[in-house]
């Protein structure tokens, strides 16, 4: 199954991960198990308590709840906080309410009381659930990098609990704090005129996060990310018979070399404006780490900058679609404040870009050919899509190949 953006995502090239998907629920098993985590309430104080979960009495269930439907989600949820409780009375103030409904999870969003265990359990509170079982390994990866970063003082949500085996949902599941505001997105509809300082505010959130050290981080990084990269891009061609974009995949092949010696840093790799989120008082906090890895910081850069330049679709109301219009210019804004916080070579930025608007063209290519769910996206996908999309992303990928080798 495809992942990445969700279908209403920011126009954006919405499924950019697909190439990624199987390598990611595979790289969950690097996740140290030493590191796994879930949440525990004895004697009326949180604790964490290292290990596999085990199974909580009353809980288990054989049988996966339908994610998509609030009551079922509430009713097996309320039973796992009374059981991990140890058997307070806890109840909803604010009854799960959905607040997203992306590619991998759910999301909904709840307040509980009764739950004597400190403050964070008091506070608005998110259940991240999981579409399949099968996404353990990845729902146990990026809680483990969520703790990672917010360990060493990154604005993230805490995460309160998670259970690898879905205690009682029968699916993965995490409950961390909600982040007080709304996505960068839409910062951007209710004031226009603040598109440059809200840009300057994302490049801050992403220096920020590439300043943090990576030593003791629970995603073990095996090789050069360009190794990972063109291996999983050659695969996704073998897959899907795509013979036209061999001689690009040639090319980057041929130049790897710019990039094999990383600055290796924690790279969120999903970093856009939906998954920003900005308070009133102008404080951020980003959220989903689904794709985070250990890698090339510029990597994760030039994917931020190719996502909103190769911004499509036609937008949910006035406010997207004026942005689509202007979505290169503000990718430009991005990269220029981020230049004035860290280093950015220019030369292996360029192979990044190119490398990344590659991905791009492979994924959209067969979607576009054969229908987004012949290729494992949900339908409508490509809703929005200008029928030469992929002409458009190829000569966007040749552009950036030309810069590369002229140094520009």
């Amino acid at each position: 199954m495809m992942s990445g953006f969700a279908q209403d995502d920011w126009g954006v090239v919405r499924r950019f991960d697909a190439v990624f998907a199987k390598d990611a629920a595979e790289e969950g098993g690097a996740v140290s198990r030493s590191r796994g985590a879930r949440c525990e309430i004895r004697s009326r104080r949180l604790r964490w308590r290292s290990g596999r979960e085990r199974t909580i009495d009353g809980v288990r269930s054989v049988e996966q709840i339908d994610p998509a439907e609030a009551e079922q989600v509430a009713a097996t949820l309320l039973r796992y906080l009374r059981a991990t409780a140890g058997g307070h009375d806890v109840s909803y103030s604010e009854r799960p309410q959905l607040l997203a409904d992306g590619t991998d999870t759910f999301v909904y969003g709840f307040r509980i009381e009764g739950m004597e265990a400190g403050p964070p359990w008091a506070a608005p509170l998110v259940v991240r659930v999981f579409r399949r079982g099968e996404d353990a390994g990845r729902a146990e990866r990026e809680a483990s990098v969520q703790r990672f970063a917010a360990d060493r003082g990154y604005r993230t949500p805490a995460v309160l609990a998670f259970e690898r085996e879905g205690a009682g949902l029968g699916l993965p599941f995490a409950i961390m704090g909600r982040a007080p505001g709304v996505h960068l997105l839409k910062r951007f509809e209710q004031n226009p005129l603040r598109v440059l300082r809200l840009v300057r505010t994302m490049a801050e959130a992403h220096a920020a996060l590439h300043r943090l050290p990576v030593e003791g981080c629970p995603v073990e990084a095996d090789g050069p990310l360009v190794e990972r990269r063109l291996a999983a891009l050659a695969g996704w061609m073998e897959q899907h018979e795509l013979s036209e974009p061999r001689g690009a995949y040639d090319w980057l092949v041929a130049h790897k070399g710019a990039v094999a010696d990383e600055e290796r840093r924690l790279c969120h790799n999903d970093f856009h404006p939906l998954n920003i989120i900005v308070g009133d008082d102008g404080g951020w906090v980003v959220i989903d780490w689904s794709r985070a890895e250990v890698g090339d910081r510029l990597h994760d850069v030039a994917r931020t900058h190719v996502v909103m330049s190769l911004a499509q679709g036609g937008g949910r109301n006035l406010g997207e679609r004026a942005l689509l219009q202007i979505s290169r210019f503000v990718a430009g804004r991005y990269l220029a404040a981020y230049g004035r916080l860290l280093p950015v070579d220019r030369h292996r930025l360029r192979y990044w870009q190119a490398l990344l608007t590659f991905q791009s063209w492979v994924e959209t290519a067969p979607m576009m050919e054969k229908g987004a769910e012949a290729v494992g996206a949900r339908a409508g996908a490509a809703s929005g899509y200008r029928r030469d999309i992929v002409a458009k992303i190829k000569i966007e990928f040749w552009r950036h190949a030309a810069r590369f080798e002229s140094g520009s």
